[in-house]
Parts: structure tokens; sequence; C-alpha cells
């Protein structure tokens, strides 16, 4: 049978935000693909460039070509024929083989969990009677389809701020950098739109009369071709926030300083209505305007003036969508608040387990979605997830014997879980007494587990969870092991009245204490035999193990270290963030041979864990919100890993997740990376398959 070969380079983040500022309407899948003809039992060449390789979209120059969010020079492919995919030119998570090539969710960062939306999104929107759409980070969006989201990749890293859908076959989002994109049923593209700044608003009444509003008083239009910039000097001090409109003209932004912006053909008026932000807008017609705000200011428009609306307390209002002026629902932010006006009254409502309402709509008044910081909530008389929703807690670690044998650690509601992943699903679930944190294992029937309070681990011998009582005056934080017979953990002992670094070690028969006399607390630990394991930790601290005593290594910094890892006889990684806030830039130590150097990640990242599959394949899960040495918070790529691809650090497209804490992988091809990201649902719990 013949087969075909797609021969492509992957997604480029870089090249993805270089679209912003291409002229025109180019379309862009967010990777490029060739096809050449095989016969049977042909292998591809794996080094082989593609065929009619695209451009880099207008890639600056300064820019390295390493931005290739992880992915080798050329990504080989082999498809089967046979009409048993839908043969869409992209893959999404959706556990289906879209595009053809015999795998299923390849080189996506997918949720494990689909039955509710386990990151933060930052808009809702739908067709009218259709599914819900989700705009996240990380070039992410989300479509609510069978009783499970779908997740697609836009592309690139961006943050996905605005949604707006004209039908089921056409969607558009907005985000960061300039980023555009449309859905035509079958896949997202990229949309050119001439603009580097941040595009946080979208609206359209038809396919050709779309408006994009954003950061800097942008505004764009799109006619079905390109988009256009209608621009207006006065604006450029203050950001748009959202657009709305209807068909034949009447469009009309928000934004800043109490701004509102008409726009017609060829011409533009703007009205100042006090003084704060204002955020949100939503019309059932051009004489029933609202646009909520700051403070929770409220306006009604009637086509000539506004006027204020009492709101019953001073929450933002962040997003407005209604059925007619007296059927409008907002967004309040923070509380969870959602509150319902019937003409006369308001009515609050506190969708549960989405920590704040961000965005809110519906395609009937009793079919409504709200999301936040912590997923999202759905209204059909009563919230779904309700008052009894259970929370499987936050993912605090993660180990695995195989792809088919994955553990993790869950906690939350004052309870821990340990639950396994047989490949399919979850089919283990063995609750516990204690905080375990780090999990690792020897094999699949030799697991242990480490945590608080002190003197606690936990042993998986194939059958069942057991508590081993361990040394009382220690806290283990990570481990590893050699044998079922030399088993080390690490974290911080009790000596005396202080806490020191300390690592302990299982000989098969009981835990043994090292308190090594250093100030911080081991964070991470990695071997490569009983006589070759180094841990890290605070302040810069690396130890080793020579099979014999533990030695600290001098490293020549300050970082407080959270993950290491390396490879046997080679290169050691240990990576994390500032002790504080005037020690060093976060970034990676680096050990090839007897040294270790500091390699500064050019994107601002805090890394809190480490794992690889090779030298040239180095996984780092943490966040780009970083406090930097001048004691501010800086926001690098909003997305919550990066990866060394043997060239750079660069961050991941299409991950939505924003901060990460572990990341394990059974191999190349099968990575998995977790962390807590909100106050009321459990963790993020991604997988990626190469």
């Amino acid at each position: 049978m013949a087969r075909r070969a797609r021969i492509g380079r992957g997604c480029s983040s870089s090249s993805v935000a270089a679209l912003g500022l291409l002229a025109g309407g180019l379309c862009w899948t967010g990777c490029w693909s060739s096809h050449v003809d095989l016969a049977d039992g042909e292998a591809p060449e794996s080094g082989r460039e593609g065929i009619g390789e695209a451009s880099d979209g207008g890639r600056d120059g300064g820019e390295e070509a390493a931005d290739d969010a992880g992915t080798d020079d050329a990504d080989v492919i082999v498809e089967a024929d046979g009409d048993d995919c839908p043969g869409r030119a992209a893959e999404w998570c959706n556990d289906v083989d879209d595009d053809c090539d015999g795998r299923t969710d390849e080189d996506l960062w997918c949720a494990v969990e689909t039955d509710l939306l386990h990151v933060g999104a930052f808009a809702v929107r739908g067709a009218p009677g259709g599914d819900p759409w989700a705009a996240a980070r990380g070039g992410t969006v989300f479509r609510r389809h069978g009783g499970r989201w779908e997740q697609y990749c836009l592309g690139g890293v961006a943050a996905l701020r605005g949604l707006w859908a004209l039908s089921e076959d056409e969607v558009w989002v907005v985000g960061d950098g300039g980023t555009a994109g449309r859905w035509n049923g079958r896949e997202w593209t990229l949309v050119a739109t001439g603009t580097p700044r941040d595009l946080l608003g979208v609206w359209g009444s038809r396919s050709d009369d779309v408006w994009v509003v954003g950061a800097a008083g942008t505004i764009l239009h799109w006619d079905g071709t390109a988009f256009t910039a209608r621009v207006d000097e006065t604006l450029s001090d203050i950001d748009l926030h959202a657009v709305w409109g209807f068909d034949g003209g009447n469009v009309r932004a928000v934004g800043d300083a109490g701004r509102i912006v008409s726009i017609g053909p060829g011409w533009m008026t703007t009205e100042y209505v006090g003084t704060a932000d204002l955020l949100s807008i939503w019309g059932a017609s051009p004489d029933a305007l609202f646009a909520g705000g700051r403070d929770g200011q409220l306006l009604r428009g009637d086509g000539a003036t506004w006027r204020p609306v009492a709101m019953p307390d001073g929450d933002d209002v962040l997003d407005i969508w209604g059925f007619g002026p007296d059927d409008v629902w907002v967004a309040a932010g923070s509380g969870a608040t959602v509150r319902h006006w019937n003409g006369s009254t308001w009515t609050e409502e506190h969708p549960f387990a989405i920590g704040s309402a961000v965005s809110i709509w519906g395609p009937a008044p009793d079919d409504i979605w709200v999301v936040g910081a912590d997923g999202e909530s759905h209204w059909t008389g009563a919230w779904d997830p309700g008052p009894d929703y259970e929370d499987p807690g936050s993912v605090d670690g993660i180990w695995g014997a195989s792809a088919d044998d994955v553990w993790v650690v869950r906690r939350g509601g004052g309870a821990a879980l340990f639950q396994h992943w047989d490949g399919a699903r979850w089919n283990i679930a063995f609750p516990i007494e204690g905080s375990p944190g780090g999990i690792f294992g020897v094999a699949s029937e030799d697991i242990w587990a480490v945590g608080s309070p002190t003197g606690s681990s936990w042993h998986w011998d194939g059958a069942t969870w057991t508590a081993v009582p361990a040394v009382s005056a220690m806290e283990g934080v990570a481990g590893w092991g050699a044998a079922s017979d030399d088993v080390w953990a690490v974290g911080a002992a009790l000596v005396g009245r202080e806490w020191d670094a300390g690592a302990m070690h299982w000989d098969g028969e009981r835990w043994t204490l090292f308190a090594l006399g250093l100030d911080p607390t081991l964070e991470s630990v990695i071997g490569f035999g009983s006589d070759d394991v180094w841990a890290a930790g605070a302040w810069g601290t690396v130890v080793h193990w020579d099979g014999a005593a533990w030695t600290r290594v001098e490293t020549g910094s300050e970082m407080s270290l959270a993950g290491i890892w390396g490879t046997d006889g080679g290169t050691l990684w240990a990576a994390g963030g500032a002790s504080t806030g005037w020690s060093p830039a976060p970034g990676v130590l680096r050990r090839d041979g007897t040294a270790w150097r500091f390699e500064e990640v050019t994107d601002a990242f805090e890394f809190r864990a480490l794992w690889g599959s090779g030298p040239e394949d180095v996984w780092g899960a943490g966040t780009g919100d970083v406090w930097d040495p001048g004691g501010e918070w800086t926001d690098g790529t909003p997305v919550g890993a990066r990866h060394w691809d043997g060239r750079a650090w660069t961050a991941p497209a299409c991950l939505p997740a924003g901060v990460l804490t572990e990341v394990w992988g059974a191999s190349y091809g099968e990575v998995w990376a977790a962390g807590a990201f909100g106050d009321f649902r459990g963790g993020t719990l991604l997988r990626m398959r190469r």
C-alpha cells in the first residue's frame, strides 16, 4: 500500500508573533507541511527539509531560528491511506487522528481531564444555538462538544483575550502580540493583522465585517480579505477593551478613562463618559446598550446619551451578555460573582469553582456559560459544577514506570490522594492521611512518596499504599532510587531548633538521616548510580553523594534551584528562580565536566521542575510571572513551560497553562506536566505525545 510522508518543521512561536506585523490577509496554520509519495516499505528521510518551505513570515532578523517551540528541524510523519480519519489539515486534542498520519493528538500539550475546563480562560462566546468556545493562554482555544472540552492549537504562545462566533463555521479569536485567528469549521488559521499590539476584543456582523480593538487605541476592520487599521491619534494613550455593534454600522468600542468610540463608514467620534476604565459592552439594539467597567461602573445608552445604572457594589464589570434590555447578565470578576438584571432588580449568583467570573455568554436564558481563572461554570437553572463538587485537588507530583503506568499525587480540601493512570483512564484512587509531595519509584511495584508531617513516607508494593515511618525529624520533598534497597529522599531536617538541608536513605529496612549542615532546604534530586547522586536547593546549593558522603559543590549562584536533571556521565542542569529580590535573575545552571555556568533564559521564566529524555530534549516547568532582581513582577511569555532543544530554551506553542510545578516523562514521546492553577478546582494536568 502506498503511503505519504508529511515533512514539516512544526510550529514556530517567533513566526507566529511576527504574523501581527505582516500586511495583507495572509493566513497561516501555525505549522507548515509538505508531502512526498513513498513506495511500500520505503522509509522517509529523517533529515530531509520540507518541499516548498514556508517563509518565516517576516521574522525579525535578531530572533534566533531556534524559536521553533521545541521541534526538530524536520518532523517526519508517515500517513496511512484509508477513510478512517477526518482528513483535517491540523491535529487537535480530541482523541482522533485528525491529520491522518497514524497518530493521535501528537505534538500538542493536551489536557488529560476534559470533563471540566482545568485551565483558566479569558473569554467565552459561541454561535447562536451553538457550542461554547473558550479562549485561553498559549495560543489555545477550547470548544465544548459532546459533553467534553476539545482543545485546539492556534499556534504560538500568545494569551488569547477575545472571541466572537458568527456561526459554527466561522469563529474569531484575538490576543497578545497582534494575534488573530479564524475557524472555518475544519481548522484554525492565523490571520495577519499588521500590528504587534495586544488585541483585546472582537465582534462581527458578517464574514466581511469583523471589528477588532486593542492596546494603544488599536481599531482594525476585516473586509473579508484583509485587516485595515482605523487610526485616531487621540486614542493612542489608552487601551480599547471591547467592541459591539449591529449590522449596517453602529459599532462602538469602549476603553480606558471612560472613552466610548463610535465608528461608522469613514468616520469616528469619541465620547468621555466618566473617568473609570470601561472594559465591556453589549447591546440588545442600537438604543439599548450596556457598557461596564471598573469599580462597578455600568452605563446604559439609548443611542444618544449614556446614563449610569445602579449596581449592588463596586465589583469590576468584566463582561456583559443578554437577551434583551430586561434580561442582562454581567460577569463581575472577584468572588466569582455573576449578576442578572430583570428590568427592575439585580439578582446575585455565585458560580462554583471558577475562582473569578471573567467572561459570560449563553445561547439562551437557561443556558449560560461563565469562565474565569479556575475554569468554567454552566447555568441551566442551577450551576454546574455545583456546591457538591468534589475538587480532586492540585497535582503535586508525577511519576510513572511507563506511559500506561503513571501515578500522581493530589492534594485538596485537606485530603490527599494517590491516583493511577492506566493509559486510558484513572483506575485507582487511594486516599491517605498526610500531605505527600514528591513521588518517585524504582519499578512499577516499588514506588515511594514523601512529604509532611515530618517523619512521613508511603510505599506502593504493587497492591496497596502503606505508610512507612521515616526519620522523625525529616520532611521529604523529592526522591530518587537506584534499587529497592538504595533509595534517597531529600528535603528539610530539623536539627535542634533549626531546619537544615537533609537527606535520608532507605536500605531496604529503614530510613537513615543525613543532616548536611547547610541552611537551605533541598528541593530536587537525580541519580545515576549508588555512588553518583545529585541534589539541589535554595541559595544555589548543589550537593553530591559519592557513595560515602555528601559534599557541597560550588555553583557560583544564589538562585533557588527547584529542579535538577541530567544524563549519566554527561551534562547536568539545575534551574529555578530568585532566592530574594536581589539575587540573580531566574535561569539555568549547566554543568559540562567539572564546572557550573549560568545560562540566562532570555524570556523571563522561573523554573519549578526539570525532566528530559536526552541532552537535546529537556523540559522545564514553572511560570513566566517572575520576581526580578529589581523587586518588580516581570511578565514573561505566559505559558508554564520551557524547552531545551540543544540550542536554546524556548516557550512551547499551544500550552494552555500559565503555571506548572511538575514535569515527568516516560520517554521522548510521552511527557506529562502538572500544576495548581486555582483556588477552587483541581490542578492542571497536561500530556504531550510526540
